[in-house]
């Protein structure tokens, strides 16, 4: 049997998807949100990666797990990515190591990768951000990834899957950029960035560990990317699959920087998340555009779908999912 960890977040959802497609026996740790995995033919237990005690039922008779749960946070919730990305990543590990699971999927995060420099290729040789960068996100994923190939020395199999930006379907929450997508269709954008980042379709990351999983050696890692891309064109796409025209404006960077303290008072006064960080635009400001995916396509047969495609087909779901009122066109 399989275990997904974090099937609630954007990759979760679809991996699981996936899997059961292919057959596979799927048990999926849940805690409150539940939304993703309504209907599906999965084994759902509740169990929390911060308390370890209710992790080892979970992982009683499991062969693989695929460990997505991640606390996701742009701003300085440093407390809260440690808890859970480091610690819970920790807990994980201890709990397989006890119940004699086999092997452990890991996916990492582009942004545990240092960018520097930037104008150089990024690929599975670059280093990890340090423990101390800005941005305790990033710091956290990195030293999870540490942990889970560390593991590999206690004889728990690792393979780390490092995605870029995620786009695509089953985006149930939905993450920062389904919102974005969302927002982009609707014309509720007066304006965007000037400026973009390396999207990648989450089925074709969920494609690209499943093929890891059954072939990859143990403490290897991939970096699983679509291609760079600038807001001005995800907004071109965006017109493409439902006729929604792009904003008229696409401010430079050091502009929006301006807006960032009214975007922390708003999130404050209304309990939100922030739509505007000195984080996420230090990401979007410095960031290294050329991403390899030679690894992944000679390993694993990695080859990324169009950015069309995604962005047609998460529009198309966010529709029927009753986010978005837009018609979208067809293929």
């Amino acid at each position: 049997m399989i275990l997904v960890t974090g099937v609630s977040g954007h990759v979760g959802s679809n991996l699981v998807r996936l899997l059961l497609e292919q057959q596979e026996e799927v048990r999926a740790m849940v805690r409150a949100d539940q939304r993703s995995i309504q209907g599906l033919s999965v084994q759902p237990m509740t169990a929390d990666l911060c308390h370890p005690d209710t992790l080892t039922p979970l992982l009683e008779g499991i062969d693989l797990v695929y460990h997505c749960a991640a606390h996701i946070a742009v701003g300085a919730d440093a407390g809260q990515c440690q808890k859970v990305n480091v610690e819970g990543t920790r807990n994980l590990i201890e709990a397989c190591k006890r119940a004699g699971t086999r092997r452990l999927m890991y996916f990492s995060s582009i942004h545990a990768m240092d960018p520097d420099p930037v104008d150089e290729i990024l690929d599975e040789t670059r280093a990890l951000v340090g423990p101390h960068g800005t941005a305790p996100y990033d710091c956290s994923k990195a030293a999870a990834e540490t942990l889970a190939l560390e593991a590999q020395n206690q004889g728990l199999e690792t393979v780390v899957i490092a995605p870029t930006g995620v786009l695509g379907p089953h985006d149930f929450k939905p993450s920062r950029m389904g919102r974005v997508l969302q927002a982009m269709s609707e014309h509720r954008f007066p304006a965007l960035l000037d400026s973009g980042f390396d999207w990648v379709d989450a089925r074709d990351v969920c494609k690209a560990a499943i093929a890891a999983a059954a072939a990859a050696p143990s403490g290897s890692k991939y970096v699983i990317s679509g291609g760079w891309a600038s807001m001005k064109e995800l907004a071109a796409t965006v017109e493409t699959a439902c006729g929604t025209p792009p904003p008229s404006w696409f401010l430079p960077i050091w502009s929006a920087r301006m807006g960032v303290p009214f975007a922390t008072l708003w999130s404050w006064l209304t309990r939100t998340e922030p739509s505007l960080s000195n984080a996420s635009l230090n990401i979007l400001a410095h960031q290294a555009r050329q991403v390899s995916q030679e690894r992944a396509l000679q390993d694993l047969g990695h080859r990324p779908r169009p950015l069309v495609e995604t962005v047609t087909d998460s529009l198309r779901w966010a529709k029927q999912a009753g986010m978005i009122d837009i018609e979208i066109k067809d293929a």
